[in-house]
């Protein structure tokens, strides 16, 4: 096993290590309180509504169609379901303990990918450190959610599609589609993206994610916005029904519309009924993404223009997909973008710890050719 291998599997397991321990902890603190708020003072980072909605398709699973299923994105049902199945028992109280060591596997196989494609693309050590203990895992590590699967099944997109592991990304691509049925664009994306004349190919995935916004808010309604009660995400949506071109001319302002919605979590911290550990978390992301925006900046204007160089052309793919998918839906939320920071981390650390990649290395190398997606 090589030295680098060893140390990032190593970090991995400490980090891992101390996650489980922060999980243990928290559990411990609030587990008893998901329904009851018996820490007076605090709001708790729980999605109560959405853990009731997929609680009430669990108990009631047989009389939803497949298609229900998957235009309502209630595929993080399927598990709970099977599980419940093989127990042959009401999950309802034990709802909080199976959803947290689901989470918890979750959050152990998404440190495994991570780690291997720090392995891959050899970002500086301590990357594996920062990913386990990146602040949404506490958001994600309670109740029925579709998060903390999201960010496993993106990495694993990613690593798939590096490792050349076609019928994987296959597997992969329908497990996605199953959790949020947009995401089924997001290895499609990636893919398309990975040939030569990269700008000419995001033009192109721009206008067809755009588009298929559109024509999500035309003909499916899965988006619960009032568009005639104004906010910016109400006037990308009215726009996209009446002309189908909100997203179309909108989505670069929606990236600062995110950056505004994070600055909006960290001002209202604290509420008159006490701390909102909801917008606590949000907020601290927002400080861990700004520390590593020079890094990733830098990394995105590096590989703007590198055509053969497989490894940081993959990442810089999976970067830009995630950004498509993401802008599919009007809704500007904080949590869904938490979903991509992870790529975000490797292209900041790879930057760090090298600099810029290597762009006359990657189109000019012929062994870096004979590795192109070509």
């Amino acid at each position: 096993m090589k030295k680098s291998t060893f140390t990032v599997l190593t970090l991995f397991l400490i980090s891992a290590l101390l996650g489980t321990f922060t999980f243990v902890l928290y559990f411990m603190w609030v587990g008893n309180c998901v329904l009851d708020e018996c820490v007076s003072g605090v709001l708790l980072p729980y999605n109560i509504p959405d853990n009731q909605v997929f609680y009430q398709v669990i108990t009631d699973f047989s009389s939803f169609s497949l298609s229900e299923i998957l235009v309502r994105n209630y595929g993080i049902t399927l598990p709970y379901v099977a599980l419940m199945g093989v127990l042959d028992e009401d999950l309802n109280d034990q709802i909080v303990i199976i959803s947290a060591m689901i989470n918890w596997v979750v959050y152990l196989l998404s440190g495994f990918v991570f780690a291997q494609l720090c392995i891959v693309l050899k970002p500086k050590f301590s990357t594996i450190v920062w990913f386990l203990l990146f602040p949404p895992f506490i958001l994600f590590s309670v109740l029925i959610n579709k998060d903390g699967i999201m960010i496993l099944l993106v990495l694993s997109v990613t690593l798939a599609v590096l490792k050349r592991w076609w019928f994987t990304l296959l597997l992969l691509t329908v497990a996605i589609s199953l959790i949020r049925m947009q995401y089924l664009l997001f290895p499609v994306f990636l893919v398309f993206m990975l040939k030569a004349d990269f700008r000419l190919r995001f033009a192109i995935a721009y206008v067809c994610s755009a588009m298929a916004s559109a024509f999500i808010a035309n003909f499916f309604g899965v988006y619960d916005i009032d568009w005639s009660a104004g906010g910016f995400s109400s006037l990308v949506y009215s726009l996209n029904k009446e002309y189908f071109v909100g997203s179309l001319l909108l989505n670069p302002v929606r990236v600062v519309h995110y950056v505004i919605a994070f600055l909006q979590e960290c001002l209202y911290i604290k509420t008159d009924d006490g701390i909102d550990y909801m917008k606590l978390i949000q907020g601290a992301t927002f400080v861990y993404l700004l520390y590593l925006l020079p890094g990733y900046a830098r990394f995105l204007v590096g590989t703007w223009r590198i055509a053969y160089y497989r490894d940081f052309v993959v990442l810089r793919a999976a970067i830009f997909s995630y950004l498509l998918v993401l802008l599919l839906t009007p809704i500007t939320e904080p949590r869904y973008f938490m979903i991509g920071c992870p790529l975000l981390l490797l292209a900041a650390r790879i930057s760090l710890r090298d600099g810029t990649p290597p762009i006359a290395d990657g189109v000019n190398s012929k062994g870096a050719q004979a590795r192109a997606f070509t």
